[in-house]
């Protein structure tokens, strides 16, 4: 019988994922309010940012600071499924 070694979550991977997705969110989120449906992303885009919804400096300024939270939270995510890889089904 072979055995399976138990594999673990990459930070690294996990952060990068993470980055890239909220990244994106922010980007989508900006497009929505610069085609003027603020009302939908507004609240979002000003976790990252005060300049207004629509501005290219809101678009950047968000775009920077969204990776930044992205990563961390990708690193948090794999640093918990790896503290609790126990739990996992064998």
């Amino acid at each position: 019988m072979a055995e399976t070694a138990k594999s673990r979550a990459g930070i690294i991977h996990f952060a990068a994922t993470g980055a890239a997705t909220a990244a994106l969110l922010y980007a989508l989120c900006w497009a929505g309010a610069a085609l003027g449906w603020n009302a939908a992303s507004h609240l979002y885009l000003s976790l990252f940012t005060t300049e207004p919804s629509s501005s290219w400096a809101a678009l950047f300024q968000g775009f920077c600071l969204s990776i930044g939270f992205g990563a961390v939270g990708g690193a948090l995510v794999a640093m918990f499924a790896n503290l609790f890889g126990f739990l996992a089904p064998r």
